[in-house]
């Protein structure tokens, strides 16, 4: 009994030397990351950080932090971030965000009011640190920029999960985002589409190819996207009800080159929503519903518009409908 009670009191003192040593390896490596980051033009500041949680887990915390890229202008700013991991499984890692966040983008600003926002990265105990998943979830989430646009959500959850069946640096991205709450411009807007005040229906479950596995290693090796396969994206919208399959992948020059079927009902509401997104000018609206109601005449269900969204030779069209140059996904080969 006496050598099982030593043993024990040894197996504490080890497992306590071992926090005290991660959280000494958490600090360096936080002031390290920030100072590395200075060192690059970024700007990098925390008013202050500090490691807790003893014995059981590693709870970081930071107030005043401030994240911002001179060059992009893009920035992040928030008054206090937590960020906690289970002592026996520090692979897995959990972010809590403050209520109250700064986002800075090119040209404009997005404050963001939140409701149990959380994130979680689980990896694995490898040493290249490979995402195994990175899971996102709210209570509410509302965004508003000075540009006058707003949106807000409902409880929100994400995931982009690591997908090796379909191949190498290969992933699926599920979400469910609904209720959507378009800002009051907006549904200003859309007065005249006979649309509710919210999206009740915002589903996707996606599998995205990139040119490079997420690990430790992409600050050094960005991945970038190859290949997109929509295996379903729902949206229901009152009598608006969107439904899209189909898949694109990059060409040689690295735009989107692909074909993804889009099932419209509702689709008098369409024109409405080009206009009130400033895809089309309202001069514009009574010919597209003109187009549209002649292919729908000719479908066997009238009320069900199929469009083919085909991007092919770095354009994109939309049907019968030219929309410009196909989104560029990576860098052109060679």
């Amino acid at each position: 009994m006496r050598f099982l009670k030593w043993l024990v009191v040894v197996l504490l003192l080890v497992a306590c030397g071992g926090w005290f040593a991660a959280k000494l390896a958490i600090e360096r490596g936080a002031d390290q990351a920030l100072a590395g980051a200075r060192a690059q033009g970024m700007q990098a500041e925390v008013a202050t950080l500090s490691v807790g949680g003893f014995p059981a887990r590693l709870d970081l915390r930071a107030t005043g932090v401030k994240l911002a890229d001179p060059v992009s202008g893009a920035g992040w700013q928030a008054p206090s971030l937590r960020l906690h991991a289970a002592t026996w499984a520090p692979w897995v890692l959990t972010a809590e965000l403050p209520p109250q966040q700064v986002v800075t983008l090119s040209g404009q600003t997005v404050a963001l009011t939140s409701d149990a926002l959380r994130v979680r990265l689980t990896s694995a105990p490898d040493p290249d640190l490979p995402l195994r998943r990175l899971g996102a979830s709210a209570a509410g989430l509302t965004a508003q920029s000075d540009l006058g646009w707003q949106i807000g959500f409902g409880e929100i959850a994400l995931a982009l999960t690591e997908d090796p069946a379909r191949g190498p640096a290969s992933y699926a991205l599920a979400f469910d985002l609904a209720p959507l709450r378009p800002g009051p411009a907006f549904l200003a807007a859309l007065a005249g589409a006979d649309l509710p005040a919210e999206a009740e229906r915002i589903e996707g479950d996606i599998g995205l190819r990139l040119t490079a596995p997420l690990n430790r290693h992409s600050g050094s090796l960005p991945p970038l996207l190859d290949a997109v396969e929509i295996r379903a994206l729902d949206l229901g919208w009152g009598a608006l009800t969107l439904h899209a399959e189909g898949g694109i992948a990059a060409d040689a020059e690295g735009h989107a080159e692909g074909r993804i079927l889009l099932e419209l009902r509702g689709w008098d509401r369409l024109p409405a929503l080009l206009v009130a997104t400033g895809t089309i000018k309202p001069e514009v609206a009574p010919t597209i519903g003109n187009f549209l109601r002649a292919i729908a005449a000719e479908s066997k269900d009238p009320e069900v518009l199929a469009l083919p969204l085909v991007m092919e030779g770095g354009r994109m069209s939309l049907g019968p409908f030219p929309l410009g140059p196909a989104p560029m996904l990576r860098r052109p080969v060679g």
